[in-house]
């Protein structure tokens, strides 16, 4: 069977970008040599003028002469200017498909990866990818490669010119300028590891500015700025100080490369000079060599700005085709694999995070459609990994989530993700209007049906209260909202998909009792028909559930109705005991049954007991 996950992801490559791009770069390339060309016509009036004045001809006819020489001049000057402006247009048309094409594709291959890969890497590593690689690939094509095309034009049509007026100061001219440049590459080729280490520090920075960031209302609440600046503090100074072993170490090279590129000038003004007093070399054709040799070393250093900057492109291409070459998960093609059947159900599950030691092991559950099934136990237990494979974020290293009878592997992605919808205990809100965060699931929906579905959520009220309403834009991550107002607009989310599985992640925590009691009306009203899972970490809650799981230690421990559980499980009964004595407890209080329940509780879980 055809999958998503068999696709593999072509690997970006230079010559790749060349291949791909082969027209409009062969235009680019055509216009630079004109413009090149142009430049050197335009230099050869100047020449022609100096000779001129040096002999005494320049005026032998009038003015003729110098408005000749003028109109060649601007003409010259025009030829070159439309030359660079087309080819810098055909090249950045190449860089800005490639930017989209680029940044669509790596977004495509996220949305395909596990969430495990997203714990391996930091938001900085990704970030630093899909943004600063990528846009310096995009300044890459539409600026450098123009200009190296131009340069490597510019040097051969110059040599050329400089060989054909007398090879022996051509030869002393370029000689001088290669010869600094294979220094440079020597050099600068040592420490290509230096750069690398320098990228993975602008990575760990990237990392420690975004943790700070989003951190800042904690790190004020318990008043330790002190301790994450060091931490970010210690991110800068390590980039700082590769920086400047980068610099110490590159900086003669690259003065004797600048320098190099401009002493063809003083081999040709000796070697030139000596040639004309012997009778060898004519005034004009001194004076020819003379500009040829500026011209010449300018070409030259537009290489220097070219190699360092593929230096850094072939390192962001190497970053780019490791996350392209990341971990999939496979899926059906659109329209192929298994039709979900109705309720929820797995067998013997068993799964391990990467790196990390086994989550679930042999776990067995059903729900069926109507029924609401609930998963408790202690923190750590694995109540949300399990929940998580059952909306497939991660798939089990065995056993089988199914829906109806169809393997959740072999259901295409668009039929599963209209199965279930997942509510989640940190409501995440994207930043566009509060309209478009309630019909995520359902785009086309219509205002009326999203307004219906926030009336039942109860956040109605609160959203006819902002300024534009439904189209009021709400920040980043609904900063704008309190923690009770983001987690019902995300019931409201998941009301309006009406998908037949429903998964709660103790969907009620943020919201006050009158608004929790009104929002778990409208919660029974969605689970009517449909198959609902919830993970309950108030106990409270799922008393009158259909089933309860009590996991402990990525095992299904124990199984059955509230009082079931309440008379022959003892971990049941301790966590129950634990949450009672906590609704009681006031401040101030010393340490009563709530406060050895809960120290029970830590020793089962440490293993104590």
């Amino acid at each position: 069977m055809r999958t998503k996950g068999d696709q593999a992801a072509p690997q970006l490559s230079l010559g790749w970008i060349f291949r791909q791009n082969r027209g409009a770069l062969a235009m680019a390339l055509l216009w630079a040599v004109g413009a090149e060309a142009a430049g050197l016509l335009a230099l050869a009036a100047v020449c022609l003028a100096v000779v001129w004045a040096i002999d005494g001809s320049l005026l032998a006819q009038g003015m003729s002469r110098p408005l000749w020489l003028a109109a060649w001049l601007l003409a010259a000057i025009l030829a070159k200017g439309l030359g660079a402006y087309l080819s810098t247009a055909s090249a950045h048309k190449v860089a800005f498909e490639f930017l989209r094409q680029t940044r669509s594709r790596l977004v495509e291959r996220l949305a395909d990866m596990p969430l495990g890969f997203f714990n391996q890497r930091n938001t900085g590593q990704i970030k630093k990818i899909l943004w600063e690689d990528v846009e310096r690939l995009e300044a890459f094509i539409a600026h450098n490669i123009p200009d190296v095309l131009a340069s490597a034009v510019n040097l051969i049509l110059a040599a050329g010119l400089l060989l054909a007026l007398d090879w022996r100061v051509g030869l002393a001219a370029v000689g001088v300028a290669l010869g600094c440049g294979a220094v440079y590459g020597l050099a600068t080729g040592r420490h290509r590891n230096l750069y690398e280490q320098w990228c993975e520090a602008n990575e760990n920075l990237n990392a420690a500015m975004i943790e700070y960031i989003q951190g800042m209302p904690a790190i004020k609440a318990f008043n330790r700025p002190s301790r994450f600046f060091a931490a970010l503090g210690k991110a800068i100074d390590d980039c700082a100080r590769l920086e400047k072993e980068l610099v110490a170490k590159w900086y003669w090279p690259m003065a004797v490369f600048t320098v190099g590129s401009r002493a063809g000038l003083a081999a040709i003004l000796p070697l030139g000079g000596w040639l004309h007093l012997q009778g060898e070399l004519t005034t004009g054709a001194l004076v020819m060599l003379l500009l040829l040799g500026f011209h010449f070393g300018s070409g030259f250093l537009s290489l220097l700005s070219f190699g360092a900057s593929l230096e850094q492109n072939s390192a962001g291409i190497t970053r780019i085709n490791s996350l392209l070459a990341g971990p999939v998960m496979p899926w059906p093609a659109e329209g192929e694999g298994s039709e979900p059947g109705t309720g929820l159900s797995g067998r013997d599950l068993a799964f391990s995070y990467p790196q990390g030691p086994e989550a679930l092991r042999g776990v067995d559950f059903s729900a069926p459609p109507g029924r609401v099934l609930a998963l408790v136990g202690p923190s750590g237990s694995g109540k949300t990994t399990l929940a998580r494979l059952m909306a497939r974020f991660w798939d089990p290293d065995q056993g089988r989530v199914l829906f109806g009878e169809a393997d959740a592997r072999q259901i295409c992605w668009p039929r599963l993700m209209k199965q279930v919808a997942f509510v989640f205990q940190d409501a995440h809100l994207f930043s566009g209007t509060i309209g478009e965060n309630i019909a995520l699931g359902r785009p086309e929906a219509s205002r009326e049906a999203i307004e219906a579905c926030a009336r039942q959520a109860q956040c109605h009220e609160f959203i006819a209260g902002l300024p534009q309403g439904y189209d009021t834009r709400i920040g980043d991550r609904g900063v704008q909202l309190s923690g009770g107002e983001r987690q019902r607009l995300c019931i409201a989310r998941a009301l309006l998909k009406d998908a037949p599985v429903v998964i709660f992640d103790e969907a009620t925590s943020f919201l006050d009792p009158l608004c929790e009691a009104q929002v778990q009306d409208a919660i029974s009203r969605l689970c009517q028909g449909k198959t609902v899972v919830v993970i309950a970490h108030r106990m409270e809650t799922v008393v009158a559930v259909d089933e309860i799981i009590l996991m402990d230690q990525g095992l299904a421990v124990a199984r059955g109705g509230h009082e079931e559980l309440l008379a022959h499980s003892r971990l049941y009964a301790e966590l129950w005991a634990a949450q009672q004595g906590a609704a009681v407890w006031k401040i101030g209080q010393g340490v009563g049954p709530a406060d050895r329940g809960g120290r029970i509780l830590q020793k089962r879980e440490r293993g104590y007991v």
